[in-house]
């Protein structure tokens, strides 16, 4: 690939990032966040191409290794950007406000989509950070770069002033430092432009936190039920949120230790995350995913002002507006850009009066909260479409499900065991034990005769031959 076609192919990517915002801006909130970060690798290209010097065959070699690492960055962007774009196109409905039956059917299952779609957003988040990085070292260049023709200056200007005759050299001195000065300026505005923060007005942040606040709070209003159980939760109460661990110990009667209600259980997605899932379906249904540290992190839409280079403004009868001549887009909303914001009173998200974070705007956690906190009892239609061929279920002297299989009777739902598990049920545990579930939804085993509990169930045929 030649020198100028790299450069092209570079610059592409910011294109491509603002066409996928346009198609996802108006959809649901998975895909508004997908938009998000397409607008922040739009603004981080373009704020790239001021950095730059402009392309050159004579290039230095310094100006060619920067143009080589955008490069390598954006080709990743432009990668996950078009396997974006190859589903927005074979299914184009999904980026809008109302996606069509056919295209959520023939894209996969709701939780396959949400799956996909937050793969995707992983990866852009990752190259949207790489970009930001990029930038934060060339601006570093650049203020390195004046310095040293600096030094070069004020080293020559000695020898220069001792033959004041030498009017030549004295007014390319002057030139050069005319020529700094303005390099100093446009370095701190684009400084001002990409260092968090600082780039915005005082006055566009605290709009942005209200916004977010306001939208948070609309959200628990809808749900008047949970109002009194769930209240918005602050950057400064989230870290500080300790969720405990996972835990199985042997106790002669059965504690019920799950906090969970009938069906839901909390999985961990890595060392670092984790969601919940409702079993009792013929599918699992899935939160969104959580992390231990933030469950909600600290990001937050702040409006670009001044706007980025390109966009204008324009007012009608109904309002302002704002579009982009290069691309033909028009959008109501101003362009903004995510930012991580540190303000302790930053509204991040919910969470429960026992402690518990949940994103009501997340449908499945919102069903979770409901049967935390409104639908008490077991769901009893899901319970009984649930069920093996071979199982039914009862109540015990406390109401609570009594589940009745081949040689079993367990206080734990089928749908909690693991396959291994499920298929040796059959021939019954061994005399004293039990299944039990911990905090968190996971089975585990106790031995009454040996007063001890373990993870592995009894019935696995390792197990069989101890």
């Amino acid at each position: 690939m030649s020198w100028d076609s790299a450069i092209s192919d570079t610059f592409g990517v910011g294109k491509l990032a603002l066409k996928i915002y346009q198609a996802c801006d108006k959809a649901s909130d998975d895909f508004q966040d997908t938009a998000r970060l397409c607008l922040g690798i739009y603004v981080a290209v373009e704020q790239a191409q001021r950095s730059l010097p402009k392309p050159r065959s004579e290039a230095s070699r310094v100006d060619r290794r920067n143009y080589a690492s955008l490069a390598t960055i954006t080709s990743s962007c432009r990668t996950t950007l078009s396997l974006l774009e190859q589903r927005l196109r074979k299914y184009p409905s999904l980026g809008t406000a109302a996606p069509r039956t056919r295209d959520t059917i023939g894209y996969g299952l709701r939780t396959m989509m949400s799956d996909d779609l937050k793969d995707l957003q992983v990866q852009l988040n990752g190259q949207l950070q790489a970009l930001n990085v990029f930038l934060v070292g060339l601006q570093g260049e650049t203020l390195g770069g004046i310095v040293r023709r600096l030094d070069e200056i004020t080293a020559r200007m000695p020898s220069t002033l001792a033959g004041t005759d030498d009017t030549k050299s004295r007014a390319e001195i002057d030139s050069n430092l005319s020529s700094i000065c303005e390099e100093l300026a446009e370095h701190q505005a684009q400084s001002q432009v990409s260092s968090g923060s600082s780039g915005y007005a005082e006055a566009s942040m605290k709009r942005a936190l209200d916004e977010k606040r306001r939208k948070l709070q609309t959200t628990l209003d809808l749900h008047p039920d949970l109002c009194q159980s769930m209240r918005l939760l602050n950057a400064a109460e989230q870290s500080k949120l300790k969720p405990p661990g996972q835990t199985i110990h042997y106790s002669p009667k059965d504690e019920h230790l799950n906090s969970l209600p009938e069906g839901w259980q909390r999985i961990t997605t890595s060392d670092a995350s984790y969601q919940y899932q409702y079993l009792l379906t013929a599918k699992p249904i899935r939160t969104k995913i959580y992390t231990l540290e933030e469950p909600f992190g600290r990001t937050l839409d702040v409006d670009l002002d001044p706007l980025p280079e390109g966009w204008l403004e324009s007012a009608t009868s109904r309002g302002s507006y704002f579009y982009h001549p290069a691309s033909g887009a028009t959008q109501f909303e101003r362009p903004s850009v995510t930012i991580v914001c540190d303000f302790e009173d930053h509204v991040v998200g919910f969470v429960s009066s026992t402690g518990l974070p949940l994103d009501l705007t997340d449908i499945p956690s919102l069903e979770l909260a409901r049967a935390l906190y409104c639908d008490f009892g077991p769901p009893e239609v899901d319970i009984a479409a649930s069920l093996p061929m071979g199982w039914y279920w009862s109540r015990d002297e406390a109401g609570r499900p009594l589940y009745t299989g081949p040689g079993i009777e367990s206080t734990v739902h089928p749908a909690y065991f693991d396959p291994a598990s499920r298929d040796t049920l059959s021939t019954g545990l061994r005399n004293g034990w039990e299944p039990r579930l911990d905090n968190w939804g996971q089975v585990f085993w106790v031995c009454h005769d040996q007063r001890m509990a373990q993870r592995t169930s009894p019935t696995r045929p390792e197990m069989q031959k101890t």
